[in-house]
């Protein structure tokens, strides 16, 4: 009798580990994208992407849209070309989570570009989404930022850039290396 009871917890043990095992992250731009920049790479849970975009709402609609992983790497440091590159990857269970969460954040960018960018279609590589303009400071000392989600499938690939080399032209080629 006390086998068979030990026997069943651990059956019960096994089997409860196999399905709490999370998705594993998604890939980001690699390190070596941006050479010049020290980098670091984290998880990103619902509760953080919701804080990060001051909208507690997210943290349901991203279950609802199909949420599985997301990864960000952030590259920082001084430099005259790049000096902020925030590269995210969101993985969803199907495309229509990946494109409900891009056009979420069309109206939520405010937490990171400032009031009233500027918002165009952008499709580079076949992925659909949008390329946002950060309002530009009237400081001379001041940096342009751009941010582009786009989507491919289930995936949405963020990749943020600021510095004084940064341009739309620079984003779109490192667009290109993200997955």
């Amino acid at each position: 009798m006390r086998s068979r009871l030990i026997a069943s917890l651990f059956v019960a043990v096994l089997v409860a580990a196999c399905g709490s095992s999370a998705a594993p992250s998604p890939p980001t731009l690699p390190a070596t994208a941006v050479p010049y920049l020290a980098s670091v790479s984290k998880t990103l849970t619902p509760s953080l992407l919701a804080r990060e975009a001051e909208a507690p709402s997210l943290v349901h609609r991203l279950n609802g849209w199909g949420f599985e992983a997301a990864t960000d790497r952030y590259f920082q440091g001084e430099s005259k070309r790049l000096q902020v590159v925030d590269s995210r990857t969101l993985r969803f269970r199907a495309s229509s989570g990946a494109a409900a969460y891009v056009a979420f954040m069309r109206s939520h960018l405010w937490p990171y570009l400032g009031p009233y960018p500027k918002i165009n279609a952008f499709a580079p590589g076949g992925r659909e989404g949008i390329l946002a303009t950060g309002q530009e400071c009237q400081c001379h000392l001041a940096n342009p930022s751009f941010l582009a989600l786009v989507a491919h499938g289930a995936t949405v690939t963020w990749l943020e850039i600021n510095g004084p080399g940064a341009t739309k032209h620079g984003l779109a080629t490192l667009i290109e290396r993200a997955p």
